[in-house]
């Protein structure tokens, strides 16, 4: 008689600890004094039938954490190849070694850093950068929570306005890492043909730092005259 009661209660705090391990998730990346990650960036870009890829290798390294969360982040990218046509260039790294310093509050969002050389950006790159510009929601989530970000135009640095939408998809595993994935799905909502794109973004469930990013780019503005596609993915090695 007493066995039923028991089986009850025991089952119950599986299915308690089952829904705590899966709600909860913060999305904020608590990172460390000197933590250093490195990833293989791999871009693939398609206009006009042809298609060119670029692979390079990225260290994020954290210098500094301040006492109220804020932190700086030198970004090193090197070893740069170019893939056309079957064949495989690689550019010297003095071309491409210098660090890109920037510091973000304990949210996540950027406060200060390093501008472009000349004072502008493109529309591309600026399309490009919002991939990674993930804006982690206030409170904690859990598989299935879906939130948006209205993203404002800003002539000045090329930002077009736009519509991110977010979903929890849930736990997963890549390579060595324990990660929750994220769907991502934006949308321009000004232009005649405005660039979309829909992809991953995955983090480590320890400390919530970037594993990886997998997207697909649609309609990107390469020039002034020219829209193609591209592929872009990011992991963490």
């Amino acid at each position: 008689m007493r066995a039923r009661p028991l089986f009850a209660v025991v089952l119950l705090l599986a299915c308690l600890g089952a829904k705590t391990r899966d709600d909860g998730y913060s999305l904020v990346w608590k990172p460390k004094q000197d933590q250093s990650l490195t990833y293989e960036l791999n871009t693939e870009m398609t206009a006009d039938g042809h298609k060119v890829a670029f692979v390079t290798d990225i260290n994020l390294k954290v210098t500094k954490v301040a006492e109220n969360g804020d932190y700086t982040v030198e970004t090193t990218r090197k070893n740069l190849r170019v893939i056309a046509e079957g064949q495989e260039h690689k550019v010297p790294d003095e071309d491409t070694v210098k660090p890109e310093i920037e510091t973000y509050n304990k949210k996540g969002d950027k406060i200060g850093g390093d501008e472009p050389d000349d004072g502008e950006t493109d529309e591309m790159s600026a399309l490009l950068g919002s991939v990674g510009d993930f804006k982690s929601p206030e409170k904690p989530v859990a598989k299935g929570d879906i939130w948006t970000e209205e993203i404002k135009a800003d002539d000045k640095k090329k930002i077009k306005a736009a519509k991110v939408t977010y979903e929890v998809v849930g736990a997963d595993k890549i390579g060595i890492y324990d990660v929750v994935t994220v769907s991502i799905k934006y949308k321009q909502t000004e232009g005649s043909k405005p660039a979309s794109y829909e992809g991953t973004i995955s983090f480590d469930v320890n400390d919530m730092s970037l594993v990886q990013i997998d997207a697909r780019l649609l309609d990107v503005p390469f020039d002034e005259d020219t829209k193609g596609d591209m592929k872009l993915k990011m992991t963490r090695s």
